[in-house]
């Protein structure tokens, strides 16, 4: 029996609006901003077989789940509708999730497949699917396409990452200096590649790669380098992100401490090359997005039950800390910035949903 998880919508809800549970579809209303995060309810829930990760097409019309069973679109303004289903681009969630993104008028989904690194365009409105292949052999599962489909990165099992043409499945540039990458994005202009460093597994006596590094992404120069006091995931672990602000000028991740424990919240000017962490203690981090003007940062936590912590990202404070019933294993603003769609579950329980 597939083991089922949930992802949940979380919105504001005014007074003013009535919800009505059997339409199942998401009410009208503001955006979410730090004055009215105290009426930020839960609006809808759906059951998956385990959500590794969400994305929101442009138009937040369309949600999209990578989950074991396969891919599932859902219409937002319908969610009793019958989905879109594509096939799985994971066997389980320790082979990577690889990537997802939708096109600028969001009638393709493009999937970086975690077993071999290759780019998937699947189509919203017909049965078209085309496939650009490179069959990467040493692909590790880590990935990142740029917001404008023309190229996409992978991660290999050396630590090397290679840029790939979208058009023609041909390498670009070839990025040398990781011991191992945990997680990888690409600036919404894609003129520049972040890649935060990992560690292959967990008990693995080799060091993990604590290093941020910052790469042009078309010449393959090395900008900046960071020193991180840790990792930004362990073995492919599922969900772990990093972020651009809408405008590239901050990029935002998780950082976890091998040895205590403790995790940060890192912020990266871009233009300036200055890293600074926020200490948020106690705390497995799950997943992180910006809103839509990067006002606020949204943070999982797999930690005291599971909790969505919201960040200022002027001030850098915690804005507010909303708790789940389970943990969280992924979550994602929707482009319009109403709704916060976040995963959860307890890995092993034969339960979970999607709020």
């Amino acid at each position: 029996m597939p083991r089922l998880f949930t992802f949940f919508l979380l919105m504001l809800v005014l007074p003013v609006i009535s919800y009505a549970q059997d339409d199942n579809a998401l009410p009208s209303a503001t955006p979410i901003t730090a004055s009215n995060l105290d009426q930020l309810r839960r609006v809808a829930e759906i059951e998956h077989d385990w959500p590794l990760d969400l994305v929101w097409s442009s138009n937040s019309m369309y949600l999209a789940v990578n989950t074991l069973s396969g891919i599932v679109v859902h219409q937002a303004n319908d969610l009793d509708a019958a989905p879109l289903s594509f096939p799985a681009i994971a066997v389980s969630p320790w082979d990577g999730i690889g990537s997802m993104v939708f096109s600028a008028d969001s009638a393709t989904l493009v999937t970086v497949n975690p077993l071999d690194g290759d780019l998937h365009f699947w189509s919203l409105t017909n049965e078209e699917h085309t496939i650009v292949d490179i069959s990467a052999q040493d692909y590790t599962g880590v990935a990142a396409i740029s917001p404008d489909l023309s190229m996409w990165a992978t991660a290999h099992q050396d630590g090397r990452i290679s840029l790939w043409d979208a058009q023609t499945g041909q390498r670009t540039v070839l990025l040398e200096g990781h011991k191992w990458v945990g997680a990888m994005a690409i600036s919404p202009d894609g003129m520049k590649l972040i890649s935060g460093g990992g560690k292959a597994h967990a008990a693995s006596f080799e060091p993990p790669d604590s290093s941020l590094r910052l790469w042009d992404t078309n010449t393959g120069q090395l900008l900046a380098i960071f020193e991180l006091n840790g990792v930004l995931s362990v073995f492919l672990d599922p969900a772990q992100k990093i972020s651009f602000s809408s405008d590239g000028s901050i990029a935002a991740f998780t950082v976890a401490n091998m040895e205590d424990g403790t995790s940060v919240v890192g912020f990266l000017d871009v233009n300036r090359m200055i890293y600074a962490p926020i200490s948020i203690e106690d705390r497995y981090f799950k997943g992180i997005s910006f809103n839509p003007d990067s006002s606020i940062l949204a943070v999982g936590s797999r930690s005291r039950g599971g909790e969505l912590v919201l960040i200022d990202t002027g001030g850098r404070t915690i804005l507010a800390e909303v708790p789940l019933d389970e943990p969280l294993l992924s979550m994602a603003f929707s482009p319009h910035g109403t709704v916060v769609a976040v995963a959860r579950g307890e890995e092993g329980l034969d339960r979970g949903q999607i709020d």
